[in-house]
């Protein structure tokens, strides 16, 4: 049976998936039981690479040219937090994670891994931030110089 994280995990995978606009909603049943339906939430998207839920349910995810948006609750249209310049978008490389700090709702913290240039060639590095009023703020670098491609 799967259990309700790979639920979750799978229904992020339909939401990315681009051939997901050519699907009718239907209910699907696995072999063991398990029903779930499929639902275009957004397309259009470029390259869409990590989500989070915060916790009031918004939708938060990143595409791998730089940006940071978030679906809200009962929208339809997702919002651009960040575009991050710094970011190069080349080969596997762009920004890539976001992950919430355990305590998301009480300090608004949050994670973002990315790729940047260097002298000689790709890095990455996972950057603390804290998100108030729709914008990131006090920038951190907690691991940097990770090697890149």
């Amino acid at each position: 049976m799967l259990s309700r994280w790979s639920k979750l995990m799978f229904s992020a995978l339909l939401f990315f998936t681009p051939e997901a606009s050519n699907l009718q909603t239907k209910v699907y049943t696995t072999q063991d039981g398990v029903r779930f339906k499929v639902e275009v939430v957004l397309s259009n998207l470029e390259i869409p690479w990590s989500l989070v839920f915060g916790p009031n349910g918004d939708l938060y995810f990143t595409e791998r040219p730089g940006r940071l948006q978030v679906l809200r609750t009962g929208s339809t249209q997702p919002t651009l937090i960040v575009h991050l310049e710094e970011v190069v978008h080349r080969g596997e490389g762009g920004l890539m994670g976001l992950a919430f700090h355990p305590d998301f709702s009480q300090d608004s913290v949050l994670y973002l891994s990315h790729t940047y240039s260097v002298r000689d060639g790709l890095a990455n590095q996972v950057v603390r931030y804290r998100l108030r009023n729709g914008k990131l703020t006090d920038r951190r670098i907690i691991v940097d110089g990770l090697p890149g491609a």
